[in-house]
This record gives C-alpha cells, structure tokens and sequence, in this order.
C-alpha cells in the first residue's frame, strides 16, 4: 500500500467486516471455550478460602464477602470469570485466563489491599526490610543485615528471626514465577494457614520452604 495512502471511517468498517467473514469462513477464529480448553477449574472449600483470607488479613476486612467469591468463582471456571470480569483483569494486569489464575487473582488482590508484596527473586535486605514495614500492622522494622551479601532464602530467614519476638512470621505464596509474594501472618496461626491453604489448593511457605 502507498505510504500516503488514507482510508476514512466509512470505507474501512466494510473491509474490517470482510476480514472478519473471512476468518470466519476459514475456521481460524477459535471461541474463547476453544481456545482456552485445557484451563480447567479447581474445587476448593469456600468457607477455608474465607477463613484463610481472614487469617492474612488478620481481621474481618469490610469487603471480604466478596473478595472469597470473586476466588470462588474464578476457581471454579477460570475462563467464564476472566470473560465476565475483563475490567477487573485488565485493570489487576491479568492477561488471559489459566489453571493458575484464582492464584493470581488472590495475589493481585491481597495486594492491591496493601496485604501482600511481590519482590524480584533476587532479594536485597532494604527490599525485604521494607516489606516487613508495609505488611506489619505495628509497622516492624528489622535490624540492619550485617553480611548484605546474603543469599535470598538466608536473608527471609534472618527477618523471620527478628519477626518471632513480635509473633509475626513472613511467608510467601507460591506462584509458577521467580518472584516472592510476601505476606504477613501470626505465628499462632501458621499450622492453620498451611491447612487452610492446602484446602484451597494452594501452597504456602516461610521463607523458600517446600
């Protein structure tokens, strides 16, 4: 096509309907059901996905209702929520629905409520010392790391030390990524968590456990 050339409104819908015809016609446009045929749902227990969210929270949050049905939904048939809740997905940067994404789902929101942060694999002790800060309720700081050369899993296990004297432990849901999705959770509590996760068909760990 000339470089010059302009194509109006008017002129170019007829040519976009034809196109469209014609992938039809060819059998190339694959409904999102075809497409995405191998995403399957999960069956998890409501009322421990429930539980469990309470348990990160570390209180009944206002809105969590409906955040355990959102997961629920997104669980039980990954594609038709992704189709129904487009906005959400984009706006949450969700790209296309898959066999993982009630997790993503779970993770995009518990951060998006400042309950969870997400840090590159290759951890440096200000990153993880910030983290603690914004997920703690008593905003914690850590002592300063004396050996900043520490590796990543030393470096979780080093604030896990300094979090046991304020009864808080720093876990990390696990995800298909090389990424650390942090929360915050009582110690009390964390043979709750484990169970109430495994109930919902998720994996939850201290530091790089598992």
């Amino acid at each position: 096509l000339h470089k010059n050339l302009v194509v109006s409104e008017a002129e170019f819908k007829p040519l976009l309907e034809s196109f469209q015809a014609l992938v039809d016609f060819l059998g190339l446009r694959k409904s999102a059901k075809e497409k995405y045929s191998s995403v399957k749902g999960l069956r998890i227990k409501k009322s421990s996905l429930e539980a469990l969210i309470s348990k990160i929270f570390q209180k009944n949050c206002d809105d969590q209702t409906e955040m355990t049905q959102l997961l629920n939904e997104a669980a039980t048939d990954p594609v038709a929520f992704f189709a129904q809740h487009s906005e959400l997905m984009e706006e949450l940067e969700i790209e296309e629905p898959s066999n993982d994404l009630f997790k993503l789902l779970l993770c995009a929101l518990l951060k998006q409520k400042g309950r969870l942060v997400v840090l590159d694999w290759k951890l440096d002790p200000p990153d993880v010392a910030d983290a603690v800060t914004r997920l703690s309720d008593q905003k914690i700081k850590l002592s300063p790391v004396k050996d900043s050369r520490q590796s990543s899993s030393d470096l979780l296990k080093s604030a896990n030390v300094q979090l046991a004297q304020h009864k808080q432990a720093l876990a990390h849901i696990q995800l298909d990524s090389d990424s650390y999705n942090l929360i915050m959770v009582p110690l009390c509590d964390w043979n709750d968590i484990t169970q109430l996760a495994k109930d919902c068909k998720l994996k939850i760990v201290l530091g790089e456990e598992g």
